[in-house]
């Protein structure tokens, strides 16, 4: 009886070993997959820019790319904002997009690039067309800046400004409505208070009175 029952008992334990042996394995790839999965989760986090905007309002046909020159498609409320948007109105439409309490509202037949989105900086191109900014946060001050192929202009103050480019061919004008901004191109560097504009060619910047029109009449409201 007892030789009998000692193989028995063997084969019993080596069979419970063998099938333990399988499961561990499992156990240690499954916590390695989710390992991983979590590793890439977080990279992806770290990745992630820490600022985007929105899509706030959209009047007409807008459209919005990822890059100049990609495939566009219809823009859509609350559509996310990030580095290398770029986003065209067709003549006579108009939108408005939202980073923070900054309010960017784009003109009808306009094209404006965001360059760059982060939590250091706010950098816009304006390809052609009419945009209107305002900027409330004395923070987002120093990390606004937006071009066009004559000018580059920074804030130095919170406030609103109009800025048009190509409107009038190989020209670009920079309204402040209100605050206070400097405007560099042509070889030189001013500062425009509200109420007044800075035109700029290639070769020439002259000062004049700001202008206003139903743009911005919609823009205010």
């Amino acid at each position: 009886m007892t030789h009998r029952f000692v193989p028995t008992t063997a084969l019993f334990v080596l069979a419970a070993f063998s099938t333990s042996v399988p499961a561990q394995t499992v156990l240690q790839t499954d916590a390695l997959e989710q390992g991983q999965a979590a590793f890439q989760d977080d990279t992806q986090l770290a990745e992630a820019p820490g600022r985007a905007g929105r899509i706030s309002l959209v009047q007409g046909k807008v459209d919005i790319g990822g890059d100049v020159g990609a495939e566009s498609s219809p823009a859509q409320l609350n559509w996310p904002i990030t580095s290398r948007n770029l986003i065209s109105t067709a003549r006579g439409a108009r939108t408005e997009l939202r980073i923070g309490s900054t309010a960017i509202r784009l003109d009808g037949d306009s094209s404006l690039e965001v360059t760059e989105l982060d939590d250091d900086s706010l950098r816009l191109r304006l390809h052609y067309g009419s945009v209107s900014v305002r900027v409330m946060n004395a923070d987002v001050v120093p990390e606004f800046e937006l071009r066009t192929a004559q000018a580059t202009v920074r804030l130095t103050q919170p406030g609103r400004l109009r800025v048009d480019a190509e409107r009038e061919r190989d020209t670009s004008l920079v309204s402040v409505l209100d605050g206070e901004a400097q405007v560099d191109g042509a070889g030189a560097s001013l500062t425009v208070r509200g109420g007044r504009a800075a035109q700029v060619r290639e070769e020439d910047v002259r000062t004049l009175q700001a202008q206003r029109d139903n743009f911005d009449d919609w823009s205010l409201t």
